[in-house]
């Protein structure tokens, strides 16, 4: 191509190829020297031109880069930050997972620095100093020494890594509380582009844009019922209701009173008084989004340079992806599969190769009568149902049951207090109590609409090269 200089034109700064520089470069080198000048590849006049060329493409893609950075469309890193601080937000930094955890050992006995780790590998820190309590045990908060997506499933924390005499055991009663990953350039930009909508001429865009806005808020729905009676998923008529994860309550209802239009209704099962500067109180509600538990296990076929850090990594990489999908939208099988294939650096020389991928929701119901051996039931009562059970999906009963599909006949929604199972035998007895949970599939998974997807549990298999 011809040799054209930078320029800023209507689609931004465009700037010559390295190549472009050089043949430009050679060109004016035989205009000085003459013609007969040799410049093959192989010659020292050559190379001296290339570095030349060089230096002037490096300095093009800079300057590129310091135009790109002025619009929130192209800034990356630091350059993304200081755009968006003109809309008042600020990127979300990462957290670090918590645990509640029960300490046992000599009665009041120092911990101090504790460290503890869990089924994983992953470390833990206890508050220091940790005192053990007069009964021989203590219940406090450890805190993941890594930021992000770090899950522990109850039970799986048991090792102590800095041995304190007179502390002799460790376990966690519950699961931890996930942290979050760093607010990647890409979502910094959908919140950006959200939060301009804040002096919209539509009520809703309106209220999206202050959500989003709000310090602590990382994922928020807005739904809208502008018919006169209730919609589908329990919207009462002339109303809105605002899903939100994170954030200050108080903050989060002035931002939908203050936007919210006349007459209009919110629905939700948190409420917050706002007082106006009349004296006037009103009412806001909103739901705080609960979360949809999701399993995910990975099957990948082990390649050239594979490591046990790419298994985390794949972990991480699908935990990240279900906790950033919006509130209310399925967690999708392709997106788990996309999500690991971003661990391989080179996709031309790949340190893995997926072979499956499966999800599902832990329902975490119990029963609430006993089973009996051999005998077949026709519904299996279960409390604490939050999430749907869909027509297709695989229950399990116990542990090692046999799985039974539920057909569209027997499904039961959310909010449902039994799970209509036909013809189903137990190989075995199970006592009040016993776990109901999905079998895992490859089948994309449906989240209500006011919940958010979480996944605390995540697992790779890893077959031989």
């Amino acid at each position: 191509m011809t040799y054209s200089p930078p320029s800023i034109a209507a689609s931004g700064v465009t700037i010559p190829s390295y190549q472009d520089i050089v043949d430009s470069l050679v060109a004016s080198a035989q205009q000085i020297f003459g013609a007969d000048i040799y410049l093959g590849i192989d010659s020292q006049d050559y190379q001296y031109i290339s570095a030349f060329a060089s230096k002037i493409n490096d300095t093009n893609l800079f300057l590129q880069a310091v135009y790109n950075s002025r619009s929130p469309a192209t800034a990356i890193g630091t350059g993304l930050d200081a755009v968006v601080a003109i809309n008042g937000i600020s990127r979300l930094v990462s957290t670090y997972s918590t645990v509640p955890v029960t300490i046992a050992g000599t009665p009041n006995t120092t911990i101090t620095g504790g460290i503890i780790q869990d089924a994983n590998g992953n470390n833990w820190g206890l508050p220091s100093p940790t005192i053990i309590g007069s009964g021989g045990t203590v219940t406090t908060t450890a805190t993941c020494q890594v930021a992000g997506s770090i899950s522990a499933q109850a039970g799986t924390i048991t090792t102590i890594v800095t041995p304190t005499y007179g502390w002799t055991s460790v376990t966690n009663p519950s699961a931890a509380t996930v942290g979050v990953a760093q607010e990647t350039d890409s979502a910094l930009r959908s919140r950006q582009a959200i939060s301009t909508a804040q002096p919209s001429v539509t009520v809703l865009e309106g209220i999206e844009g202050a959500l989003a806005a709000l310090t602590g808020v990382t994922r928020f729905q807005v739904y809208e019922n502008d018919t006169n009676t209730t919609n589908a998923i329990g919207i009462p008529a002339n109303s809105i209701c605002c899903v939100v994860e994170g954030g200050v309550s108080s903050a989060i209802a002035n931002a939908i009173w203050a936007r919210k239009g006349p007459g209009c209704g919110t629905f939700g099962t948190t409420t917050v008084d706002v007082t106006d500067q009349y004296n006037v109180v009103t009412p806001i509600n909103y739901d705080v989004a609960a979360y949809t538990q999701i399993a995910i296990s990975y099957t990948v076929k082990m390649l050239t340079g594979y490591t046990v850090d790419t298994t985390a990594a794949i972990q991480a990489a699908g935990a990240s992806y279900t906790n950033g999908i919006p509130i209310g939208q399925p967690v999708y099988i392709s997106g788990l599969f996309g999500a690991a294939l971003t661990v391989n650096s080179n996709p031309s020389v790949p340190t893995f190769s997926v072979i499956s991928v499966q999800a599902a929701i832990i329902l975490g119901a119990t029963l609430t009568s006993a089973l009996a051996s051999g005998t077949a039931y026709t519904t299996l009562d279960v409390t604490a149902l939050t999430s749907p059970v869909d027509s297709g999906a695989s229950l399990i009963i116990g542990t090692g049951a046999t799985t039974q599909t539920v057909t569209a006949s027997t499904a039961a929604a959310v909010g449902a207090t039994s799970i209509g199972v036909t013809s189903f035998t137990a190989n075995a007895a199970y006592a009040v109590g016993a776990s109901v949970t999905f079998a895992l599939g490859n089948t994309d998974i449906t989240i209500p609409y006011n919940q958010a997807s979480q996944t605390t549990t995540s697992s790779v298999t890893v077959t031989a090269q």
